[in-house]
């Protein structure tokens, strides 16, 4: 019997470790404590600092808190001599009070990372005795205003060939470029339709001789998306703000090139804090 209690309880500590976080710190002024779900002693709250089920922020006489409830889509400031306790469904006010609550897209704070070379290289087909490598996007997702390919450079390639193909099998577009090039930004008179999906290819020549070929997968940002992507820009107060959710959303979408790009524009990063370690993990898992 003990051992059966000794096993529900490392389970339910196994789920508890990894339940999802229900917000997240966008901005911190003054003292401010985080208390952990069942803590009775806080610590000095950081800028990017994941709120879970049960954690309270407690702020001093010259604290403001700036957070967001993903529970509700919520994100507001806790003002000076405030105490904030998070749930799943929603945030209470122990007491003070918040001000400036303002609506968000449905927000996930995201523990690892999504997409990345190495999850969808198995989408890569390559050919020829010198190897092309796909850099980016591979298996990701893209903004239709702004997508860039990049391609790792082969030996003794002279130019590059560039096709993107529809859902149909059709190529549509076709670009080539010298051997120092080995980035396009797409700009065919076509539009990419929001939601479709399509591959691209590079070939790699010497003269008109083929050396390697490789293709990948894309997949471009829907209609919702790209309205919740537009909704945080317009509605966030802060740039940390805009930046921090962005980040997060980009992640969500699978965009990780875009997520990485927000989240070095935070400045100010506490040293070991939420978003150093979170670049640090795109860095790693982005490099060719």
């Amino acid at each position: 019997m003990l051992k059966r209690i000794l096993l529900f309880s490392g389970i339910c500590v196994t789920a508890l470790a990894q339940e999802a976080p229900v917000g997240i710190v966008t901005l911190t002024q003054g003292s401010a404590q985080i208390f952990e779900p069942g803590a009775k002693t806080g610590r000095k709250l950081d800028f990017a600092d994941v709120l879970r089920n049960g954690s309270r922020i407690v702020t001093g006489a010259d604290g403001k808190v700036k957070f967001v409830s993903c529970a509700q889509s919520i994100a507001a400031q806790a003002q000076p001599n405030s105490e904030i306790q998070f749930g799943r469904s929603n945030y209470d006010v122990k007491r003070g009070s918040v001000e400036q609550p303002h609506k968000v897209p449905s927000c996930l704070v995201p523990l690892a990372s999504i997409g990345g070379r190495d999850s969808h290289i198995g989408g890569i087909n390559m050919r020829g005795d010198t190897i092309m490598q796909l850099l980016s996007p591979v298996g990701t997702s893209v903004d239709p205003g702004q997508v860039k390919f990049v391609w790792q450079p082969v030996e003794g390639a002279t130019n590059y060939r560039l096709a993107v193909r529809d859902s149909s099998g059709n190529d549509f577009w076709e670009q080539d470029t010298n051997s120092s090039n080995t980035t396009l930004q797409y700009a065919s008179p076509t539009k990419l339709i929001a939601g479709a999906s399509y591959r691209w290819r590079v070939t790699a020549l010497q003269g008109e001789e083929v050396l390697s070929s490789a293709s990948a997968k894309m997949t471009v940002f829907s209609a919702d998306d790209l309205s919740r992507i537009d909704e945080i820009r317009k509605n966030s107060i802060q740039p940390q703000e805009s930046h921090l959710m962005l980040g997060m959303l980009f992640e969500e979408l699978n965009a990780p090139e875009m997520a990485l790009a927000e989240y070095e524009k935070l400045s100010a990063m506490p040293a070991n804090g939420w978003v150093a370690q979170k670049t640090a993990a795109l860095r790693s898992r982005l490099k060719p």
